[in-house]
C-alpha cells in the first residue's frame, strides 16, 4: 500500500508542478529551464519538486544501486538549478543523466524490455524535437517522466 501511496504522490506532485509551469508560463523549452522562468519566490518549486521526486524514487526502490542513483541524481539537479551558469551546468547535466541512465538500467534489471525498447525509441523520436525544434522538454517529459513513472506503476503497483 506505501508503494501505490508514494507512485500515486509521485505523479501528483509532476503533474502539480508541470499544470503550473504550463499555466503561467506556458511551453517552455526544458524542465531545467523552469527554474529561470519561475518568479521570486516560486524558485523554490522546481527544487522542491526535483528532491521530493528523488526521495521518492530512493524510497521505491530501497536497496537498489540503481534506485539510489536515480534519486541522487535528481537531488543534485535541485541544488544545481542554474544550469546556465558555466560552473553549474556540469553537475546539474550529470544529475539529470545519471538519474536518467539508472532508472532505465533498472528497467533492464527487472526484465521490463518492452518498456526499455519504447523508451528508447521514444528518445530517438523526440530528438527530432531537440536538434529541429529545440525542445528539450519533449524528451524529458516522454522520456524520462512518462516512461519512467509507467515503469514504476507497473513495477510497484500492477505486478506486486
Amino acid at each position: 500500500m506505501v508503494n501505490q501511496i508514494s507512485v500515486f504522490l509521485m505523479l501528483c506532485i509532476h503533474f502539480l508542478f508541470m499544470s503550473h509551469i504550463l499555466y503561467n508560463y506556458g511551453l517552455i523549452s526544458s524542465i531545467s529551464n523552469s527554474y529561470y522562468q519561475l518568479k521570486g519566490r516560486d524558485k523554490v518549486l522546481f527544487t522542491l519538486w526535483a528532491v521530493l521526486l528523488g526521495a521518492f524514487i530512493m524510497g521505491l526502490n530501497y536497496g537498489s544501486i540503481t534506485g539510489l542513483l536515480s534519486g541522487l541524481g535528481l537531488w543534485i539537479v535541485a541544488v544545481s538549478p542554474l544550469y546556465k551558469n558555466e560552473v553549474i551546468k556540469f553537475p546539474h547535466f550529470i544529475g539529470a543523466g545519471i538519474s536518467a541512465i539508472s532508472i532505465h538500467i533498472d528497467m533492464l534489471f527487472n526484465e521490463y524490455y518492452l518498456l526499455f525498447g519504447l523508451s528508447i525509441g521514444s528518445i530517438i523520436i523526440s530528438l527530432y524535437f531537440f536538434f529541429w525544434k529545440k525542445y528539450l522538454i519533449f524528451i524529458e517529459e516522454n522520456i524520462i517522466f512518462a516512461f519512467a513513472f509507467i515503469y514504476l506503476i507497473l513495477r510497484f503497483i500492477i505486478c506486486k
